[in-house]
C-alpha cells in the first residue's frame, strides 16, 4: 500500500504492477489489489498489471476481478469455490443485499461450511452494518467485497474494504486525547459503548460487528497502521 501510494505522489503517469514472484492470491484478499487500482484511478493515473501468470490471470478472471476493471466476461467456476468481486455504493442496501444473497448465502458450499441461517443472518447483519459504518465514517461512499470458499477445509472468507479515512483517524479526530497505537485504537472501536457517532443510540458499530462475526467465526481488521484480529467465541 505504501509503495503504490508513493507511486501515486510521484511525477509517473503509470503505475506498474509485477507479478512475476506471485504465485497464489487468496480470493478474499483481491479487495486488497482493488483498493489500490482504485486510488490510483481516483488519482487520474492508469496502472498497468505486468507479468501475470496464467493461473493468477484465471483466478482473477473467475471472481471477476479483471472483468470489472480491464472489461470481458468472468470465466465459469466449475468448482463453485468463488465469491465474484463487486464494487457499489454502500447507501445501496437492495444491491449489496442482492450481492449477498447470490455469491455468499446461495452458494452450493454454504451448507457446507456454515449451520445455517442463524449464521447467515450475524453475517449479513455484520456486513450491513459496516456498509453502514464506510458511508458514515469513512468519508466515501464505495464498498468493495470478494471472498472464497474453502469446502475441504470448511472455511468461507470474506472481505470488505474501502478507501476511505481509517479506524484510527476517525477515531482520534472524534477524541484527540485518546493516545494510542493504530491497533489499540481498532480495540477501542471494537468494545460496547465506543463510538464516534452523534447519536445516543449509537455504540453498536464495530462491537456489534465483532459480536455476530465471532459468535460462529473469526474478524480481523486492518486500518491504517493498525491490525486487530479476533478468534471466535
Amino acid at each position: 500500500i505504501e509503495e503504490t501510494n508513493n507511486e501515486i505522489l510521484s511525477d509517473k503517469s503509470i503505475v506498474e504492477f509485477d507479478f512475476t514472484n506471485t504465485r497464489f492470491i487468496a480470493g478474499e484478499m483481491t479487495v486488497l489489489l482493488g483498493m489500490l487500482l482504485k486510488e490510483i484511478q481516483r488519482s487520474n493515473k492508469t496502472y498497468k498489471l505486468n507479468n501475470m501468470p496464467d493461473n493468477i490471470s484465471n483466478a482473477l478472471t473467475r471472481n471477476n476481478f479483471l472483468p470489472y476493471f480491464q472489461g470481458g466476461m468472468a470465466l465459469s467456476d466449475i468448482y463453485n469455490n468463488t465469491i465474484q468481486f463487486y464494487c457499489g455504493d454502500a447507501r445501496d442496501d437492495n444491491k449489496l443485499n442482492e450481492y449477498l444473497n447470490k455469491q455468499v448465502f446461495g452458494n452450493t458450499h454454504w451448507f457446507d461450511v456454515t449451520s445455517g441461517q442463524q449464521e447467515k443472518e450475524n453475517i449479513s447483519s455484520a456486513i450491513h452494518e459496516l456498509a453502514i459504518n464506510v458511508h458514515e465514517h469513512s468519508t466515501v461512499n464505495e464498498v468493495l467485497c470478494c471472498g472464497q470458499y474453502y469446502p475441504n477445509i470448511h472455511r468461507l472468507s470474506f472481505s470488505l474494504a474501502d478507501n476511505g479515512i481509517s479506524i484510527p483517524t476517525s477515531v482520534h479526530k472524534h477524541y484527540p486525547t485518546i493516545y494510542n497505537t493504530d491497533s489499540g485504537l481498532i480495540n477501542w472501536a471494537t468494545q460496547r459503548g465506543n463510538s464516534v457517532k452523534a447519536s445516543p443510540a449509537s455504540g453498536l458499530g464495530l462491537f456489534s460487528v465483532k459480536d455476530k462475526l465471532t459468535s460462529s467465526g473469526g474478524l480481523t481488521i486492518i486500518s491504517r497502521y493498525g491490525y486487530w484480529q479476533k478468534s471466535p467465541d
